[in-house]
This record gives C-alpha cells, structure tokens and sequence, in this order.
C-alpha cells in the first residue's frame, strides 16, 4: 500500500523545497487542511500524482500544493509531522 498526502497551498510546497521541516511543523500545527488517499501499489500512486500535476507543464515552476507519498523516504517526516499535527 502506497499513502499520498495533498496539501492544496503553495507555502506548503515552499516549505518542503527548502527542506524546512521545523518551518513546517510549525505551519501545520497552526492548523492546515489535508487530505490522503492509499493505492494498492506504487504505480497507481505515481499515476494519480501524475494527473494532480497535469497542466504544470514547467516543473520548475511551483504547482501551488504539495504531494507526499510514503513510499519516498524524504518525505517521511515531513508525512509524520503533519499526521502527529
């Protein structure tokens, strides 16, 4: 099983880019809306994010909310903080 974590706001997906996991507990704790959803594999995990993504053709160009997957081991505690929140 696969989990995928959204969060729908840009300053959450700044946080994460910068690696700013204190800055994010912070920001959650503060009170943040989320939402998961669980795949049975990891393939239809990625294809889901890939279709959350479509229309953001430059990925350089920030996408205004932030996927976590629990399969991506960075993005673990960044996972943990927000459940713990």
């Amino acid at each position: 099983m696969v989990k995928v974590y959204i969060i729908r706001e840009g300053y959450a997906e700044s946080l994460r880019a910068d690696d700013d996991l204190i800055g994010f507990k912070e920001y959650v704790e503060e009170g943040v809306y989320w939402q998961s959803y669980e795949f049975s594999n990891p393939t239809a995990a990625g294809d889901f994010c890939t279709g959350v993504c479509s229309g953001y053709s430059d990925e350089r160009a920030p996408m205004g909310f932030l996927i976590l997957r629990d399969d991506i081991e960075d993005d673990i505690p960044y996972i943990q903080t927000l459940i713990d929140a």
